[in-house]
């Protein structure tokens, strides 16, 4: 599992990989459903694309993380 948690870097590489999981996790939460849970203080998707396994969540209303690991056969 890599967690994607990433802070404001002046690294050209870590920047640029930062800034295209922030547009896969924007794409995925536009057009894929969001699990709820009570409140809304926590929403959340799991799927399966590919050969990885994606978790994508949404907290604090604003606060939004990626974690995606690689699926093993």
């Amino acid at each position: 599992m890599w967690p994607l948690f990433l802070p404001p870097t002046k690294h050209a590489d870590a920047l640029s990989m930062s800034g295209q999981m922030t547009r896969w996790l924007r794409e995925d939460l536009a057009r894929r459903p969001l699990h709820r849970l009570p409140g809304n203080a926590l929403c959340y998707q799991v799927f399966e694309e590919d050969d990885l396994i994606v978790v994508n969540i949404v907290f604090a209303d604003s606060q939004q993380a990626c974690a995606i690991g690689a699926l093993q056969s």
